[in-house]
């Protein structure tokens, strides 16, 4: 039985809700910003809040400035990104709730709020986002079975009451009721906010909610409760079948670099160049215009920097003797120097408006197998009839499972990794290789029990559908301090919920096809 402990569960909650709102909350004020007028009318007549039901996804795709990871597809001189999706977690204080705190009195106190709570309004349960009220213009929106609204401010301040209504508070983009002026049918944090709990999830409806999961495909017992081709693990998962692990006795590395930025956000959040452009297990190559002497798409903040060398140094020992290519791993894209997406210095920015910027992505070549190194470049067929799919049509030929997934399990071993997005159809092959090297006692932590992993077999418009069969990204978040990134158990679909994100058909000729890999 999962304890979801309430801190946790809101942590994870915000960190979730950048990665909806990064793609959505633009496009929802668009949305709004016609029936705000009219009913600020309305208000001054009736003097009482209006609420406003809109549609989250479905404006011009040109004003998404933030689809799901940097490779989404956009027009030309854009490149990808399919950020985040994942989100920006807010240090939260305070340690007050642990493992054991959810029995007792406490859940007599969550039944109590439970009851009294009154559908629709801030705090309250809910199934669907028109459940939920809206206030100040602010669209309603069910987190899980509670009701909380989007903030009009994208950019607040954790904690704030930036573009929320009273009583509530910002938490990346999205305004959390206050729990001493709600009556909340969830339970409250350590900061005061009423979140949700198990019991509200489970009333929560994933079709008409953007920030519900889907229910869980229940364990399977033999191959035979598996579809679509995949097979049941040992640990209870359907997976797609790969090799058998390496027969490799895990190796001692007491000498890796520390991924832990020392010295506060402004010290951390710098960006730095990427540099030595060499190091161990990693090469940072000029590529899309750049050369040795002047590397300006390779910018990141110095967290981020730390977190991809430690990564590489893990997997250039722990790997060193694991079958393919081995040596250095190609890293691609980051920022510029200002925060810039890369190529705005030579007016042809590669990827679309919102990513790339700031230096919390970045663009890495997969581990490979059979090539000369490990560079960026496709690792599967990405051609049908002679034209570019811009995503692997076959399985992977190339590709280095292991090693990729060595690196992948390392990025969660810092609590601001956010996601990280892949080819429809790698994503299934490192799954199963998590399952085995965490088995093994290769990895262990959120890499096992929930991986930030993010991908689309079929095209669902979520963003990561394009161009990732030639790289992975990476993407961080800003803040820093001690917390759990993603608690035991939580199901899968909370790092990328249902959305109905509309993007451009893909474009007859993208910059990214002519990449010199």
């Amino acid at each position: 039985m999962v304890v979801y402990e309430p801190m946790q569960y809101r942590i994870q909650l915000k960190l979730l809700l950048s990665l909806f709102v990064l793609f959505n909350l633009s496009v929802v004020f668009l949305a709004c910003d016609a029936d705000t007028s009219a009913e600020t009318e309305e208000q001054a007549e009736s003097d009482e809040d209006t609420t406003t039901t809109s549609e989250s996804d479905d404006d011009d795709p040109s004003t998404n400035s933030e689809t799901d990871d940097e490779d989404d597809t956009r027009r030309e001189n854009e490149d990808d990104k399919g950020e985040d999706e994942m989100t920006n977690n807010p240090a939260v204080g305070g340690d007050d709730n642990t493992g054991d705190d959810n029995g007792g009195d406490e859940n007599s106190t969550d039944d109590q709020q439970q009851a009294s709570a009154d559908s629709g309004t801030m705090g309250g349960p809910c199934a669907c986002d028109t459940d939920c009220e809206s206030a100040l213009g602010n669209p309603g929106l069910c987190v899980y079975g509670v009701c909380m609204q989007l903030s009009s401010n994208q950019s607040c301040t954790a904690g704030s009451q930036d573009g929320c209504a009273a009583g509530s508070r910002c938490w990346d983009a999205v305004c959390w009721p206050d729990c001493d002026t709600v009556s909340c049918s969830g339970t409250c944090d350590g900061d005061g906010s009423c979140v949700p709990t198990e019991e509200t999830a489970a009333e929560c409806d994933h079709t008409c909610s953007q920030v519900c999961p889907a229910p869980e495909a229940p364990p399977c017992e033999s191959d035979a409760d598996c579809s679509n081709g995949l097979v049941c693990h040992d640990s209870g998962n359907c997976v797609q079948e790969i090799a058998p692990m390496p027969n490799i006795a895990r190796p001692t590395c007491d000498n890796l670099p520390s991924f832990e930025c020392e010295g506060g956000e402004a010290y951390c959040s710098e960006l730095i160049p990427f540099e030595p452009i060499r190091g161990p297990g990693y090469w940072n190559y000029p590529l899309n215009g750049e050369t040795e002497a002047d590397q300006y798409r390779s910018y990141a903040r110095r967290d981020l920097v730390l977190l991809i060398k430690y990564a590489s140094a893990f997997v250039d020992c722990y790997g060193a003797d694991f079958p393919g290519n081995g040596g250095e791993l190609g890293l691609g894209d980051m920022s510029e120097a200002n925060g810039d997406i890369p190529g705005t210095r030579e007016n042809q920015p590669g990827h679309p408006e919102g990513t790339h910027v700031d230096g919390h992505d970045m663009d890495i070549a997969y581990y490979q197998t059979n090539t000369a190194n490990n560079i960026l470049r496709s690792v599967c067929d990405h051609v049908d009839n002679g034209q570019d799919q811009y995503h692997c049509v076959a399985p992977p030929n190339t590709f280095d499972v292991w090693r990729t997934a060595l690196f992948f399990g390392a990025l969660h071993d810092s609590p601001q990794l956010r996601v990280i997005g892949v080819d429809g159809q790698i994503g299934p092959l490192v799954e199963s290789a998590f399952n085995d090297l965490c088995e093994a006692g290769w990895l262990s932590g959120s890499a096992c029990f929930q991986p930030a992993l993010a991908y689309e077999v079929t095209n669902q418009n979520y963003g990561w559908y394009y161009f990732h069969h030639h790289h992975f990204h990476v993407s961080i978040t800003g803040s820093v301090g001690g917390f759990s990134m993603i608690p035991t158990g939580l199901p899968r679909d909370f790092i990328l919920p249902p959305k109905t994100l509309i993007r451009p058909s893909l474009p007859a000729i993208d910059p990214r096809a002519s990449w010199s890999l």
